[in-house]
């Protein structure tokens, strides 16, 4: 999808929504490879992968908040929220790139960091806010495209809330990875 987006923008002038969507997708492309290469290199050399992935998520979640505001048109009267959400999300996801940047320093003389717990409500607040927007729809005619968007991203919201528990409670990160597999697969299929 992504290749024959990128022949038609050569071809022909693509909205801003057309973007943020291109841009979204192809930051989930990279987080899901991400995620087979965490799985698929030995436990010591993981960290780094997945210190990577907390960007990578931040940068899908502000492009597909983005989205959602300008999806079909961006509506006047939630241009403050539309600049709110584009500040909130930057900031989470360059406060996120400097800690990776840090970890991976420390990683370097061999100590192991983790994240602060509190840092994974972030993403469950934006795919909250995502499907609140996409639920608002622009008009009445774009509702049901709308709904459909939101629907697609519940998933996602029970992903966040599994990471989340993961966080806070004695949950297996094998239970953690198959539902995030299966999660992603169920998002694409339906």
């Amino acid at each position: 999808y992504l290749a024959v987006q990128m022949f038609v923008l050569k071809k022909q002038q693509v909205s801003i929504s057309g973007n943020l969507l291109i841009a979204f997708l192809a930051s989930v492309s990279v987080f899901s490879a991400l995620l087979f290469f965490e799985v698929s290199v030995l436990p010591s050399k993981q960290l780094p992968i997945v210190y990577v992935e907390n960007i990578v998520v931040g940068l899908s979640l502000f492009f597909l908040l983005q989205f959602a505001y300008y999806f079909p048109t961006p509506v006047e009267n939630q241009k403050y929220e539309r600049w709110f959400a584009l500040i909130f999300f930057l900031a989470y996801t360059f406060w996120e790139a400097g800690f990776a940047v840090w970890r991976l320093w420390l990683l370097e003389s061999g100590e192991a960091v983790y994240r602060p717990q509190i840092m994974d409500f972030p993403p469950l607040i934006g795919f909250v806010w995502v499907v609140v927007s996409f639920l608002r729809g622009n008009s009445r005619r774009d509702r049901s495209t709308g709904k459909s968007f939101a629907l697609a991203f519940v998933i996602p919201i029970c992903l966040t809330v599994i990471n989340v528990l993961l966080a806070y409670f004695n949950l297996s990160t094998l239970f953690y990875h198959i539902s995030l597999s299966f999660g992603i697969l169920f998002t694409l299929l339906f």
